[in-house]
């Protein structure tokens, strides 16, 4: 888990998503979210017309500001109102309505510990990445991560030229 959270987080020295790209960047990070590069360029170096375009109307951002309000923050990079709602729950705490408090690193831990604590196979670097990311974004940089840290873990990523990829905190 340790290795996903340094890779959300870019080595802890980011606790909240960045979202200020350029056009071409945004092209790099979510092909799927920007048919071309004029529509990139709409939204480039604004954070948050870019967190409308990739956060508004799912996650459970409903209201006008709610993209930009419940970006990524914490060591999970939590996003999404309806995810700082469930952290809310877990942690008694009102993220929510102080969305900031995920920046406190001793909420971000909490939250963090709380969230493992619940997934069911914790054992599997692939599930814990899979249950916070929803799919395998970042597992290979995770995985180069946990090879460097640990030196027991399997090298699977040994001779494999692994792009770095842009941590969330950075998106």
């Amino acid at each position: 888990m340790i290795t996903v959270a340094l890779w959300q987080t870019n080595f802890f020295s980011s606790l909240a998503e960045n979202l200020n790209y350029s056009a071409q960047r945004l092209l790099q990070i979510w092909p799927a979210r920007f048919r071309d590069a004029s529509e990139a360029a709409q939204v480039a170096g604004n954070p948050q017309l870019i967190a409308q375009k990739l956060y508004g109307g799912r996650l459970g951002n409903n209201d006008q500001d709610d993209a930009w309000k419940f970006r990524g923050r914490g060591y999970l990079q939590t996003t999404g109102k309806a995810n700082y709602m469930r952290s809310s729950a877990r942690l008694g705490i009102d993220l929510v309505g102080e969305p900031d408090r995920l920046l406190d690193s001793k909420v971000a831990s909490r939250e963090e510990a709380a969230y493992f604590a619940q997934l069911r196979d914790r054992r599997s670097l692939g599930e814990v990445v899979r249950a916070i990311n929803g799919g395998l974004t970042g597992m290979a940089e995770a995985q180069a991560i946990l090879e460097r840290l640990s030196p027991e873990a399997p090298k699977v990523t040994e001779g494999l030229a692994i792009t770095p990829g842009t941590p969330p905190s950075e998106k």
